[in-house]
Protein backbone atom coordinates (compact mmCIF):
# COMPACT_ATOMS: atom_id res chain seq x y z
CA UNK A 1 0.00 0.00 0.00
CA UNK A 2 1.33 3.33 -1.20
CA UNK A 3 1.04 6.59 1.20
CA UNK A 4 -0.88 8.21 -1.06
CA UNK A 5 -3.42 5.41 -0.74
CA UNK A 6 -3.93 5.62 2.83
CA UNK A 7 -5.24 9.33 2.32
CA UNK A 8 -9.04 9.20 2.36
CA UNK A 9 -8.79 7.16 5.76
CA UNK A 10 -6.70 9.63 7.45
CA UNK A 11 -8.77 12.37 6.53
CA UNK A 12 -12.05 10.47 7.36
CA UNK A 13 -10.32 9.50 11.35
CA UNK A 14 -9.47 13.03 11.05
CA UNK A 15 -13.26 14.49 10.60
CA UNK A 16 -14.38 10.94 12.58
CA UNK A 17 -12.69 12.17 15.70
CA UNK A 18 -13.77 15.80 15.54
CA UNK A 19 -17.51 15.02 14.74
CA UNK A 20 -18.18 12.07 17.24
CA UNK A 21 -16.75 14.81 19.87
CA UNK A 22 -20.01 16.18 21.81
CA UNK A 23 -18.95 19.01 23.61
CA UNK A 24 -21.59 18.22 26.84
CA UNK A 25 -20.22 14.72 27.04
CA UNK A 26 -16.69 15.83 26.65
CA UNK A 27 -17.00 17.31 29.96
CA UNK A 28 -18.99 15.51 31.62
CA UNK A 29 -16.55 14.17 33.66
CA UNK A 30 -15.40 17.39 34.73
CA UNK A 31 -16.61 20.75 35.30
CA UNK A 32 -19.46 21.55 33.82
CA UNK A 33 -19.24 23.71 29.94
CA UNK A 34 -21.02 27.08 31.40
CA UNK A 35 -18.52 27.30 34.07
CA UNK A 36 -15.03 26.59 32.25
CA UNK A 37 -12.92 29.48 32.72
CA UNK A 38 -12.40 30.19 28.61
CA UNK A 39 -16.20 30.38 27.84
CA UNK A 40 -17.09 31.67 31.15
CA UNK A 41 -14.39 35.38 30.03
CA UNK A 42 -15.99 34.51 25.78
CA UNK A 43 -19.58 35.46 28.12
CA UNK A 44 -18.10 38.13 29.96
CA UNK A 45 -16.11 40.06 26.98
CA UNK A 46 -19.72 39.75 24.75
CA UNK A 47 -21.50 41.35 27.64
CA UNK A 48 -19.07 43.98 28.16
CA UNK A 49 -19.02 44.57 24.35
CA UNK A 50 -22.87 45.15 24.16
CA UNK A 51 -22.49 47.76 27.05
CA UNK A 52 -19.79 49.57 25.13
CA UNK A 53 -19.84 53.10 22.66
CA UNK A 54 -18.85 51.98 19.05
CA UNK A 55 -15.83 53.47 19.18
CA UNK A 56 -14.91 51.36 22.09
CA UNK A 57 -15.63 48.37 20.21
CA UNK A 58 -14.10 49.52 16.82
CA UNK A 59 -11.04 50.15 19.04
CA UNK A 60 -11.12 46.84 20.63
CA UNK A 61 -11.44 44.90 16.80
CA UNK A 62 -8.87 47.19 15.36
CA UNK A 63 -6.08 45.53 18.21
CA UNK A 64 -7.59 42.15 18.00
CA UNK A 65 -6.97 42.25 13.94
CA UNK A 66 -3.66 43.18 14.73
CA UNK A 67 -2.69 39.97 16.79
CA UNK A 68 -0.81 37.11 15.39
CA UNK A 69 -2.53 34.40 13.09
CA UNK A 70 -3.15 31.55 15.22
CA UNK A 71 -4.03 34.19 18.13
CA UNK A 72 -6.73 34.86 16.00
CA UNK A 73 -7.80 31.81 14.95
CA UNK A 74 -7.46 30.81 18.79
CA UNK A 75 -9.63 34.30 19.92
CA UNK A 76 -12.35 33.12 17.09
CA UNK A 77 -12.63 29.75 18.60
CA UNK A 78 -13.63 31.03 21.64
CA UNK A 79 -15.38 33.69 20.71
CA UNK A 80 -17.69 30.87 18.69
CA UNK A 81 -18.70 29.01 22.12
CA UNK A 82 -16.14 26.32 20.98
CA UNK A 83 -15.63 23.93 23.90
CA UNK A 84 -11.75 23.74 25.28
CA UNK A 85 -11.64 20.26 24.03
CA UNK A 86 -12.25 20.90 19.89
CA UNK A 87 -10.90 24.35 20.05
CA UNK A 88 -7.62 22.12 21.22
CA UNK A 89 -7.90 19.91 17.98
CA UNK A 90 -8.94 22.39 15.51
CA UNK A 91 -5.41 24.92 16.47
CA UNK A 92 -3.42 21.71 16.44
CA UNK A 93 -4.95 20.60 12.74
CA UNK A 94 -4.42 24.39 11.87
CA UNK A 95 -0.74 24.47 12.97
CA UNK A 96 0.24 21.08 11.59
CA UNK A 97 -1.52 21.72 7.94
CA UNK A 98 0.05 25.38 8.00
CA UNK A 99 3.68 23.98 8.04
CA UNK A 100 3.14 21.18 5.81
CA UNK A 101 1.24 23.63 3.65
CA UNK A 102 4.32 25.99 3.74
CA UNK A 103 6.41 22.78 2.73
CA UNK A 104 4.22 21.63 -0.09
CA UNK A 105 4.52 25.26 -1.30
CA UNK A 106 8.45 25.55 -1.52
CA UNK A 107 8.51 21.64 -2.68
CA UNK A 108 6.13 22.63 -5.85
CA UNK A 109 8.20 25.73 -6.74
CA UNK A 110 11.59 24.45 -6.17
CA UNK A 111 11.04 20.83 -6.64
CA UNK A 112 13.27 19.92 -3.44
CA UNK A 113 12.93 17.31 -1.27
CA UNK A 114 15.69 18.58 1.56
CA UNK A 115 12.76 20.03 3.56
CA UNK A 116 10.61 16.84 3.64
CA UNK A 117 11.54 15.68 7.19
CA UNK A 118 12.67 19.13 8.49
CA UNK A 119 9.17 20.68 7.88
CA UNK A 120 7.48 17.68 8.23
CA UNK A 121 9.19 16.53 11.87
CA UNK A 122 9.84 19.75 12.67
CA UNK A 123 5.64 20.60 12.47
CA UNK A 124 5.41 18.11 15.80
CA UNK A 125 7.54 20.56 17.74
CA UNK A 126 5.38 23.58 16.68
CA UNK A 127 2.40 22.11 17.03
CA UNK A 128 2.87 20.68 20.86
CA UNK A 129 4.94 24.23 21.66
CA UNK A 130 1.38 26.12 20.33
CA UNK A 131 -0.85 23.77 22.53
CA UNK A 132 1.37 24.49 25.68
CA UNK A 133 0.81 28.33 25.13
CA UNK A 134 -2.64 28.00 23.64
CA UNK A 135 -4.16 25.97 26.30
CA UNK A 136 -2.23 28.65 29.32
CA UNK A 137 -1.09 25.90 30.95
CA UNK A 138 1.32 27.25 33.95
CA UNK A 139 4.55 26.40 33.44
CA UNK A 140 6.14 22.82 36.19
CA UNK A 141 8.39 20.80 34.81
CA UNK A 142 7.11 18.16 37.00
CA UNK A 143 3.18 18.41 35.83
CA UNK A 144 2.44 15.80 33.11
CA UNK A 145 1.71 19.00 30.40
CA UNK A 146 5.11 20.24 30.70
CA UNK A 147 6.78 16.52 30.08
CA UNK A 148 4.55 15.66 27.10
CA UNK A 149 5.12 19.12 25.43
CA UNK A 150 9.10 18.89 25.97
CA UNK A 151 9.12 14.87 24.91
CA UNK A 152 7.67 15.84 21.99
CA UNK A 153 9.77 18.45 20.99
CA UNK A 154 13.15 16.58 22.52
CA UNK A 155 11.72 13.85 20.13
CA UNK A 156 10.78 15.82 16.99
CA UNK A 157 14.03 18.54 17.26
CA UNK A 158 16.38 15.23 17.34
CA UNK A 159 14.61 13.15 14.35
CA UNK A 160 14.07 16.39 12.19
CA UNK A 161 17.93 17.68 12.52
CA UNK A 162 19.23 14.24 11.90
CA UNK A 163 17.15 13.51 9.22
CA UNK A 164 17.70 17.06 7.53
CA UNK A 165 21.64 16.40 8.01
CA UNK A 166 21.46 13.78 6.23
CA UNK A 167 19.39 14.40 3.55
CA UNK A 168 21.96 17.44 2.93
CA UNK A 169 24.74 15.01 2.57
CA UNK A 170 23.18 12.20 0.54
CA UNK A 171 21.51 14.69 -1.64
CA UNK A 172 18.10 13.37 -2.22
CA UNK A 173 15.47 10.49 -1.04
CA UNK A 174 15.32 7.92 -3.54
CA UNK A 175 12.04 6.62 -1.64
CA UNK A 176 10.04 10.07 -2.97
CA UNK A 177 11.22 10.32 -6.23
CA UNK A 178 8.58 9.20 -8.15
CA UNK A 179 5.88 11.17 -5.61
CA UNK A 180 7.68 14.05 -6.67
CA UNK A 181 6.81 14.02 -10.39
CA UNK A 182 3.70 15.30 -10.23
CA UNK A 183 1.21 18.13 -8.08
CA UNK A 184 -1.47 15.11 -7.33
CA UNK A 185 1.95 13.12 -5.63
CA UNK A 186 3.23 15.80 -3.91
CA UNK A 187 0.14 17.33 -2.50
CA UNK A 188 -0.82 13.29 -1.44
CA UNK A 189 2.50 13.23 0.82
CA UNK A 190 2.13 16.45 2.21
CA UNK A 191 -1.68 15.89 3.36
CA UNK A 192 -0.08 12.38 4.46
CA UNK A 193 2.58 14.11 6.75
CA UNK A 194 -0.39 16.53 8.54
CA UNK A 195 -2.61 13.99 9.67
CA UNK A 196 0.53 11.82 10.45
CA UNK A 197 1.46 15.00 12.85
CA UNK A 198 -2.64 15.28 14.29
CA UNK A 199 -3.45 12.10 14.81
CA UNK A 200 0.50 11.26 16.36
CA UNK A 201 -0.21 13.94 18.91
CA UNK A 202 -4.04 13.31 19.52
CA UNK A 203 -3.51 12.18 23.34
CA UNK A 204 -0.94 14.41 23.97
CA UNK A 205 -2.83 17.40 23.20
CA UNK A 206 -5.84 16.36 24.57
CA UNK A 207 -4.25 16.11 27.72
CA UNK A 208 -2.50 19.35 27.84
CA UNK A 209 -6.07 20.88 26.70
CA UNK A 210 -7.79 19.14 29.77
CA UNK A 211 -5.64 20.78 32.20
CA UNK A 212 -6.78 17.21 34.25
CA UNK A 213 -4.27 15.13 36.26
CA UNK A 214 -1.56 17.63 35.37
CA UNK A 215 0.88 16.49 38.75
CA UNK A 216 3.06 13.04 37.67
CA UNK A 217 2.85 10.00 39.56
CA UNK A 218 4.80 6.86 40.66
CA UNK A 219 2.15 5.47 37.75
CA UNK A 220 3.46 7.43 35.14
CA UNK A 221 7.22 5.88 35.29
CA UNK A 222 5.99 3.41 32.88
CA UNK A 223 5.26 5.81 29.83
CA UNK A 224 8.13 7.85 30.90
CA UNK A 225 10.27 4.62 31.20
CA UNK A 226 9.08 3.14 27.74
CA UNK A 227 9.57 6.89 25.80
CA UNK A 228 12.92 6.89 27.61
CA UNK A 229 13.53 3.36 26.16
CA UNK A 230 12.29 4.45 22.42
CA UNK A 231 14.28 7.59 22.30
CA UNK A 232 17.51 5.61 23.08
CA UNK A 233 16.74 2.71 20.62
CA UNK A 234 15.55 5.16 17.78
CA UNK A 235 18.64 7.78 18.36
CA UNK A 236 21.02 4.77 18.58
CA UNK A 237 20.19 3.32 15.66
CA UNK A 238 19.88 5.81 13.32
CA UNK A 239 23.35 6.90 14.13
CA UNK A 240 25.07 3.49 13.91
CA UNK A 241 23.22 3.49 10.50
CA UNK A 242 24.15 6.56 9.27
CA UNK A 243 27.80 6.01 10.76
CA UNK A 244 27.94 2.84 8.21
CA UNK A 245 26.85 4.74 5.74
CA UNK A 246 29.47 7.35 5.83
CA UNK A 247 31.88 5.07 6.05
CA UNK A 248 30.45 3.49 2.62
CA UNK A 249 30.64 6.75 1.04
CA UNK A 250 34.09 7.53 2.34
CA UNK A 251 35.43 3.85 1.48
CA UNK A 252 34.03 1.47 -0.91
CA UNK A 253 31.81 4.37 -2.96
CA UNK A 254 35.04 6.49 -3.45
CA UNK A 255 37.03 3.33 -5.18
CA UNK A 256 34.17 3.03 -7.45
CA UNK A 257 32.33 -0.12 -5.97
CA UNK A 258 29.34 2.11 -5.65
CA UNK A 259 26.01 0.10 -4.45
CA UNK A 260 28.04 -3.16 -4.94
CA UNK A 261 30.40 -2.72 -1.99
CA UNK A 262 27.62 -1.76 0.41
CA UNK A 263 26.09 -4.43 2.79
CA UNK A 264 23.43 -4.81 4.56
CA UNK A 265 23.20 -3.30 8.53
CA UNK A 266 23.46 -5.91 11.59
CA UNK A 267 25.98 -4.40 13.04
CA UNK A 268 24.87 -2.84 17.22
CA UNK A 269 21.03 -2.77 17.69
CA UNK A 270 20.67 -3.78 14.17
CA UNK A 271 22.54 -7.17 15.37
CA UNK A 272 18.97 -7.91 17.69
CA UNK A 273 16.55 -7.08 15.55
CA UNK A 274 15.76 -5.73 11.18
CA UNK A 275 14.45 -2.39 12.19
CA UNK A 276 15.65 -1.29 16.12
CA UNK A 277 14.70 2.62 14.67
CA UNK A 278 11.24 2.16 14.14
CA UNK A 279 10.56 -0.56 17.49
CA UNK A 280 12.09 2.49 19.08
CA UNK A 281 9.52 5.06 17.55
CA UNK A 282 6.96 2.96 18.10
CA UNK A 283 7.83 2.77 21.88
CA UNK A 284 8.10 6.96 21.57
CA UNK A 285 4.29 7.20 20.76
CA UNK A 286 3.31 4.09 23.42
CA UNK A 287 5.06 5.65 26.30
CA UNK A 288 3.68 9.14 25.35
CA UNK A 289 -0.27 7.66 24.84
CA UNK A 290 0.28 5.60 28.44
CA UNK A 291 1.32 9.34 30.29
CA UNK A 292 -1.79 11.35 28.48
CA UNK A 293 -3.75 8.03 29.75
CA UNK A 294 -4.64 9.27 33.53
CA UNK A 295 -5.92 13.09 32.16
CA UNK A 296 -7.72 11.33 29.22
CA UNK A 297 -9.91 9.33 31.76
CA UNK A 298 -10.00 12.06 34.32
CA UNK A 299 -11.56 14.69 31.95
CA UNK A 300 -13.10 12.80 28.92
CA UNK A 301 -13.40 9.39 30.55
CA UNK A 302 -12.77 6.14 28.43
CA UNK A 303 -14.21 6.96 25.14
CA UNK A 304 -11.29 9.38 24.91
CA UNK A 305 -8.82 6.91 26.31
CA UNK A 306 -9.61 4.76 23.13
CA UNK A 307 -9.88 7.53 20.74
CA UNK A 308 -6.09 8.62 22.07
CA UNK A 309 -5.37 4.60 21.39
CA UNK A 310 -5.10 5.81 17.51
CA UNK A 311 -1.94 7.57 18.17
CA UNK A 312 0.54 4.40 19.04
CA UNK A 313 -1.97 2.03 16.72
CA UNK A 314 -1.39 4.14 13.83
CA UNK A 315 2.07 4.99 14.06
CA UNK A 316 2.91 1.17 14.33
CA UNK A 317 0.57 0.72 11.36
CA UNK A 318 2.51 3.02 9.31
CA UNK A 319 5.54 1.59 10.13
CA UNK A 320 4.88 -2.09 9.89
CA UNK A 321 2.41 -1.51 7.01
CA UNK A 322 2.68 1.45 4.68
CA UNK A 323 5.76 3.25 4.82
CA UNK A 324 8.42 1.61 7.14
CA UNK A 325 9.04 -1.68 7.04
CA UNK A 326 7.76 -2.85 3.60
CA UNK A 327 9.86 -0.17 1.68
CA UNK A 328 12.83 -0.86 3.68
CA UNK A 329 12.76 -4.51 2.57
CA UNK A 330 11.85 -4.00 -0.39
CA UNK A 331 15.03 -2.27 -1.55
CA UNK A 332 17.14 -4.50 0.78
CA UNK A 333 15.91 -7.72 -0.84
CA UNK A 334 16.72 -5.66 -4.16
CA UNK A 335 20.24 -5.54 -3.11
CA UNK A 336 21.05 -8.53 -1.18
CA UNK A 337 18.16 -10.64 -2.23
CA UNK A 338 20.99 -13.46 -3.77
CA UNK A 339 23.12 -13.24 -0.99
CA UNK A 340 22.85 -16.13 1.36
CA UNK A 341 24.19 -14.61 4.11
CA UNK A 342 21.61 -12.47 4.12
CA UNK A 343 18.96 -14.61 3.97
CA UNK A 344 20.18 -16.61 6.93
CA UNK A 345 20.48 -12.95 8.90
CA UNK A 346 16.66 -12.40 7.77
CA UNK A 347 15.91 -15.69 9.05
CA UNK A 348 17.90 -15.35 12.84
CA UNK A 349 16.98 -12.07 12.92
CA UNK A 350 13.40 -10.65 14.65
CA UNK A 351 11.67 -7.84 12.17
CA UNK A 352 11.04 -5.13 15.23
CA UNK A 353 11.39 -6.70 18.82
CA UNK A 354 15.23 -6.61 19.88
CA UNK A 355 16.14 -10.46 20.43
CA UNK A 356 17.80 -9.95 23.71
CA UNK A 357 19.71 -13.32 24.31
CA UNK A 358 21.92 -12.34 21.17
CA UNK A 359 23.71 -9.61 23.90
CA UNK A 360 25.38 -12.66 25.58
CA UNK A 361 26.28 -14.17 22.31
Amino acid sequence: MSPSACIPFLWLTFVGILSTLNADAAFSHSRSFATLPVFSRSLRAGRARQSQPPLATATRSSRTSSQPPLACVSSALCAAGMSALKRGLVESAVVALGVNGLGFAISAITGTQKITDLFGTGCFVLTALNSFRSAGVPIDIASRPAFLTAAVSLWGTRLASFLFNRILKTGEDTRLTDQFQSTGGLAAFWTAQTVWCWLSLLPSTVAVYSKAATSLTRWDAFGIALFSLGFAFETIADNQKWAKKQREMKGEAAKGKGDKAAKWMDEGLWRLCRYPNYFGEICVWSGLYAVAVPALYQAYGPKMVALGALSPAFVSSLLLFVSGVPLAEKRADKRFGDDPQYQEYKKSTPLIIPDLTKVFK
